[in-house]
């Protein structure tokens, strides 16, 4: 197990070492946008001017410039760089988590393919530039390891700090009592009646656990600004949030992104590299992740992954419902469905998802495992790209999401 631990972590170095390598490229310029909001909470907190209409901090959640403030302590470095540290441990707390939870279920190889292959979507330069993505991840896979082994109220605890840190949090909720319920009444047999008390009797029991954190910050607001509801009402004031368009017009955006897919372009050492536009290119990844939670249902209820694929459906009607088009793509961050779906067909060489019996034999199987393993070689190569471009176009102050 300590081989594999240490496997598991070689793999999960490779994408902050790539993303320091490109910031070094670009002078370990200040993080931008989100970032430099965070980054001001950590430094002097939060700060409201009384206009709910104009941009303030207030917009957004404490649970990751708490912890950045709370590591500068110990490490008093430039904010940016810590930023940089903070995100990165969250991340490998989030990745080692989930690989061990997916691995013990479908196999050590697939859950190590799937975090490596995640790490280096396009969109996980979030994970080391400062956005509060890095604390929800390992919020993320802190949960599903604890609910795995039956912590619920430790799972509990980390699904609160999680409704501080981002409101995809609230996903976690009814999976949450979808493990107690299960874990808890599994063993009563056919007895309606206990069934029903012990039910509930576990829902009382886990349901404060859940309210810590955001009853705290509730009281803040209250005590500070005399507005317990006073992130909800700064981040719908935001105009930059709002779109104006009906989830029926944004679902038609998502599908013309793959007709209407256009390309920029960066020069890198002389030479012109193209790329697909981020924010015409999240419409098509999250259509991917849907087809994929579609694919990968069967599969993943037999594998005794129930608690994913609820969460895979949860965060893709989440994300359809509250993101703007525009952030489908650092939303589908924690839409984790198709680098899931590639890391199993690449290990079990689809027959598993597709086939009832696996009856693939000779030749045939491995032309399959081979071209299998090819299209996933250059899905992988295609991803590798865009994170590469896009963690260089967002260092550069360009908007990436």
């Amino acid at each position: 197990m300590q081989k594999n631990n240490i496997i598991l972590f070689a793999i999960l170095l490779i994408s902050p070492v790539w993303f320091f390598l490109i910031w070094s490229v670009m002078d370990f310029s200040d993080f931008r946008w989100d970032a430099a909001w965070y980054r001001q909470i950590s430094a002097v907190g939060y700060s409201f001017n009384g206009n709910i209409l104009e941009q303030n901090n207030v917009a957004f959640l404490p649970g990751y410039p708490v912890l950045v403030y709370v590591l500068s302590i110990f490490l008093p470095i430039d904010l940016a760089y810590m930023q940089f540290i903070a995100s990165v441990l969250l991340y490998f707390i989030g990745a080692f988590c989930l690989a061990n939870y997916v691995g013990n279920r479908i196999g050590l190889l697939e859950g190590y393919v799937f975090i490596f292959i995640l790490s280096f979507t396009p969109y996980a330069i979030y994970f080391f530039n400062g956005y509060s993505e890095a604390a929800y991840f390992a919020v993320i896979g802190l949960f599903f390891c604890l609910s795995g082994r039956g912590h619920y109220r430790m799972a509990a605890l980390v699904v609160s700090y999680g409704l501080i840190t981002r409101p995809h949090a609230l996903i976690l909720v009814p999976i949450l009592y979808y493990f107690v319920l299960s874990g808890e009444t599994g063993s009563l047999g056919d007895e309606r009646r206990l069934k029903l008390v012990a039910s509930i009797r576990s829902i009382i029991n886990v349901t404060p656990f859940v309210c810590v954190f955001p009853a705290v910050l509730t009281v803040y607001y209250y005590l500070f600004f005399e507005d317990t509801l006073l992130y909800k009402n700064a981040i719908t004031a935001w105009e930059v949030h709002a779109t104006g368009l009906s989830q029926s017009e944004t679902l038609w955006l998502s599908i013309d992104s793959f007709r209407h897919l256009t390309t920029g372009t960066i020069e890198v050492a002389g030479v012109m590299l193209k790329y697909f536009e981020p924010t015409k290119f999240s419409g098509l990844v999250f259509l991917l992740n849907i087809l994929a939670i579609i694919f990968m249902a069967r599969y993943l209820i037999k594998r005794n992954l129930l608690s994913i694929f609820l969460y895979l459906v949860f965060a893709a009607l989440f994300g359809f419902i509250t993101a703007s088009i525009e952030n489908f793509g650092r939303h589908n961050l924690f839409l984790m469905a198709l680098p899931l779906f590639m890391s199993v067909i690449l290990a079990m060489g689809g027959r598993q998802i597709f086939l009832d019996d696996g009856k693939v034999v000779g030749g045939a199987e491995k032309a399959g495992k081979i071209i299998i393993g090819a299209f996933a070689l250059l899905f992988f190569v295609v991803l590798f790209y865009h994170f590469t471009i896009y963690a260089a176009l967002q260092l550069k102050d360009q908007w990436v999401s």
